[in-house]
């Protein structure tokens, strides 16, 4: 909280805990502005639970790229005022 105040402040859900609980009942964990846990960090399977994304610990720390093929401007089917794209 220290390092940002103002991204509490203007989240509703974590104003009100805040004026409530205190910052030392933080941390919170919001998803969809529903609090889902206070005074702890979200465990890796309740992430995937609210996510759907994999936490396993063979991918943490390992980078995920999507890989998009783009054909060159000569070779391209579209060109610049066609009207296909």
């Amino acid at each position: 909280m220290s390092q940002d105040i103002q991204a509490f402040t203007i989240n509703q859900v974590a104003l009100s805990y805040l004026q409530q609980h205190g910052p030392d009942a933080f941390p919170i964990t919001l998803v969809d502005g529903e609090l889902k846990t206070e005074n702890r960090y979200p465990t890796r399977e309740e992430l995937t639970a609210w996510t759907g994304v994999s936490f396993d610990s063979g991918n943490i720390g390992k980078k995920t790229f999507k890989t998009i093929k783009v054909q060159p401007k000569s070779q391209s089917c579209c060109e610049p005022g066609s009207g296909c794209c």
